[in-house]
C-alpha cells in the first residue's frame, strides 16, 4: 500500500507536469501549423489573384506564380486550390502558344478534371470541354474544338446552376472556333448569344465579348454597328483597370471614327489610346495609335507630321513583329514619300507592303466552301420556315371564320357540331406533326452545317499538307537530305494523319448532294465525266471563282481553265455561253 502511495506522490510530481507540459506544446504545435496553413492558403489565393490579371501584366512574370501556388497547394494538400492552379496555368500556357505549351496545358486541364471530379464539381466536364476547345483551335484543329465547344453547350443546356455563365463561355468558344475557319457570320450570331448570357448574369465578360464583336463588324465595313458595340465595352470597361482593352479599344473607336468622318473624335480616342500605351508601356497599343494619328494628319495634308508619327509607328511594330499592321504601315509611309516626290523610295515600300499582303493572303487561305454553303442552308431553312408559318396563319384564320359563322347562326344540331370538333381536332393535330417535322428539320440542318465545317475544315487542311511538302522539295533541291530529317518525319507524320481524305471528299459529296440532290447522279448518267471533273463541277454549280477552286484542289488556274474548257465540250455547252450559266438553268 506504502508503495502505491509512493508511486503515486513520484507520477503527481514529476510525470503529471510533463504530460501537461507535451499536451500544451501538441496543442500549441497544432494551433501553429493551423495558422501556418491558413498563411499559405492566403499566399496562394494572393498568387491566384496576381496570375489572373495574366494579361495585363508580363505573361511569364504570371506563369511563374501560378506555378508556385500550385506546388504550395500540392504541399499543403489544398485541394480546391490545386484545382484553380491547374485551370489557370493551363490557361496561361495555351495563350503562350508552341507545341510543348499546348500539351503541358492539356495535362493541366485534364488534372483539373480529374481532381474536380473527386470533389464533385458539376461544371467540371463544362470546364474541360471548353478549355479543349480554346487549345485544339489554337492548334488548328477545327474538328476537334468543333467537338468539343457543341459538347460545352450541351453540358450548359443541363446545369441548373450558373448555366448561364456556362453557356456564356460555351458560345464565345464555339464563336472562336467559327472566326479562326473565317466564318465570321456564325462566329458573330454566336458571340452574340454569349455576350447575352453573360449580360443575364451581370458578367464583364459580357463588355469583351462586346469589343469581339465591335471588332468583327468593323471587319465587315458595318461601321455604325461596330461603333455601338465598341463604345458599348468601352463605357463598361472604362472603370475595370483593364488598361490594355481600354487602349485597344480606343484605338478602334478612333479608326471607326476616321471611316466615318469625324476627324475631331478620331483624334480623341488616338490621344487617350497613346497616353495609356505610354503610362502603362503597352507598346502595340502605342504603335496603333501613333499609326491612327499618322493617318489623321496625312487626312490633313501634314506631311512632315504624318512622317514623324509613321516613323514611330514602323519602329514599334518592327519592334513588336506585328505582320498585319506592317503591311498597311508601310503602304501609308510610300503614299507620304510619293506625295513627297521620292518615287524610287516609295516604290520600294510599296513593294514590301505588296509582298507582306501577299503572304498574309496565302496564311489566311480557309476555303469560302463552308461559308457559301451555310449561307445557301440557312436561306433553305427560312423559306422553309416562313412557308409552314403562311399555312399554320391560314388554318388558323379559317378556324376563327368557322367559329364566328357558327357563333353567328346560333344553333345548330348536335350531328354538325359533333362532324366540326371533329374536323378541328384533326387540324390541330395536323398543326402538331407540322410543328415536329420543322423542329426536326432544323435539328437536321443544325447538325448538317455541323457536319459541313468539319468536312471542309480537313480539305483546308489537306491544302495545307501539301504546301508542305511543296516547300519541302523546294528545300531539297538546295540543301543536303541530311539536314531535312526532321522536316521530312514531320510531313511523314501529317501524311498518315491525312490517309482519309477520300473517305473526306466522300462526305464532302454527301453534303452537297443534300444541298443539290441529284444533280451529280444526273451528270453521271447524261455524260461521259470523271470523278475529278465531278468535283470541278461541284465547286461550279456553288459558283465559287477560278482562284478559289485553284485553292480548295490544290491546282494552277491553267489546269483550272483546261478542265472548265474540258468538261463544256463533254457536256456540249456553246462557245458564247458559261458552265456556270449552263449549271444555273439546269
Amino acid at each position: 500500500m506504502v508503495s502505491a502511495k509512493r508511486l503515486n506522490r513520484v507520477y503527481m510530481k514529476f510525470f503529471l507536469p510533463i504530460l501537461i507540459i507535451s499536451t500544451v506544446f501538441s496543442c500549441a504545435h497544432s494551433r501553429a501549423q493551423d495558422i501556418s496553413r491558413k498563411k499559405e492558403s492566403t499566399h496562394i489565393e494572393e498568387l491566384l489573384a496576381a496570375a489572373r490579371k495574366y494579361k495585363s501584366r508580363n505573361i511569364d512574370s504570371a506563369q511563374q506564380d501560378i506555378r508556385e501556388a500550385l506546388l504550395l497547394s500540392q504541399n499543403n494538400n489544398l485541394i480546391n486550390l490545386e484545382i484553380q492552379s491547374h485551370g489557370i496555368l493551363g490557361i496561361i500556357l495555351a495563350e503562350t502558344g508552341g507545341k510543348n505549351n499546348f500539351e503541358e496545358a492539356i495535362h493541366h486541364f485534364t488534372e483539373n478534371l480529374t481532381l474536380s471530379r473527386q470533389i464533385g464539381d458539376s461544371i467540371a466536364s463544362l470546364r474541360f470541354a471548353n478549355n479543349m476547345s480554346a487549345v485544339q483551335s489554337q492548334l488548328k484543329n477545327y474538328p476537334e474544338a468543333l467537338k468539343h465547344s457543341i459538347k460545352a453547350v450541351e453540358l450548359s443546356e443541363k446545369l441548373k446552376e450558373q448555366k448561364e455563365f456556362g453557356l456564356g463561355m460555351a458560345y464565345n468558344n464555339l464563336a472562336n472556333v467559327f472566326f479562326d475557319l473565317n466564318l465570321t457570320d456564325s462566329a458573330i450570331s454566336n458571340y452574340k448569344k454569349s455576350k447575352l448570357y453573360f449580360k443575364e448574369i451581370q458578367s464583364p465578360n459580357e463588355y469583351y465579348i462586346a469589343s469581339t464583336i465591335g471588332e468583327l463588324l468593323k471587319e465587315n465595313k458595318s461601321y455604325d454597328e461596330s461603333y455601338i458595340y465598341l463604345k458599348y465595352a468601352y463605357d463598361g470597361l472604362k472603370d475595370t483597370g483593364d488598361d490594355l482593352i481600354i487602349g485597344r479599344i480606343s484605338n478602334f473607336l478612333g479608326n471607326l471614327s476616321l471611316k466615318m468622318d469625324n476627324i475631331n473624335k478620331a483624334r480623341k480616342y488616338f490621344d487617350e489610346a497613346l497616353k495609356i500605351g505610354y503610362e502603362k508601356k503597352f507598346r502595340a497599343v502605342q504603335a496603333s495609335s501613333l499609326f491612327g494619328l499618322a493617318k489623321i494628319f496625312y487626312a490633313e495634308k501634314n506631311l512632315d507630321s504624318t512622317d514623324v508619327y509613321i516613323n514611330k509607328a514602323i519602329e514599334h511594330i518592327n519592334a513588336l513583329e506585328l505582320i498585319e499592321d506592317k503591311a498597311e504601315v508601310l503602304e501609308l509611309k510610300a503614299n507620304i514619300l510619293e506625295s513627297k516626290g521620292k518615287a524610287k523610295e516609295a516604290l520600294s515600300y510599296y513593294y514590301r507592303s505588296k509582298n507582306l499582303n501577299d503572304s498574309l493572303a496565302k496564311l489566311k487561305n480557309v476555303p469560302e466552301t463552308t461559308n457559301i454553303l451555310m449561307q445557301y442552308q440557312n436561306k433553305t431553312n427560312e423559306e422553309k420556315v416562313s412557308t409552314m408559318q403562311v399555312i399554320l396563319a391560314k388554318k388558323n384564320n379559317w378556324i376563327i371564320v368557322i367559329v364566328l359563322f357558327l357563333l353567328f347562326l346560333g344553333a345548330l344540331s348536335y350531328f354538325f357540331i359533333k362532324k366540326y370538333r371533329s374536323r378541328l381536332n384533326k387540324s390541330d393535330k395536323n398543326k402538331e406533326v407540322l410543328e415536329a417535322s420543322l423542329q426536326s428539320e432544323k435539328d437536321n440542318n443544325a447538325y448538317i452545317n455541323r457536319k459541313l465545317v468539319a468536312a471542309t475544315a480537313n480539305l483546308a487542311l489537306k491544302t495545307d499538307l501539301l504546301s508542305q511538302i511543296h516547300e519541302l522539295l523546294d528545300q531539297i533541291k538546295n540543301q543536303p537530305i541530311q539536314n531535312l530529317t526532321k522536316e521530312i518525319s514531320e510531313t511523314q507524320t501529317q501524311i498518315k494523319i491525312q490517309k482519309n481524305m477520300d473517305t473526306m471528299w466522300k462526305e464532302f459529296f454527301t453534303h452537297f448532294e443534300e444541298v443539290h440532290p441529284e444533280f451529280l447522279k444526273d451528270l453521271k448518267s447524261r455524260y461521259d465525266i470523271t470523278q475529278h471533273d465531278l468535283k470541278i463541277c461541284a465547286f461550279l454549280k456553288m459558283n465559287l471563282s477560278n482562284k478559289e477552286i485553284c485553292q480548295l484542289m490544290n491546282i494552277n488556274p491553267t489546269t483550272v481553265r483546261v478542265n472548265i474548257h474540258r468538261i463544256k465540250k463533254k457536256l456540249k455547252i456553246p462557245k458564247e455561253s458559261s458552265v456556270v450559266e449552263f449549271f444555273s438553268v439546269n
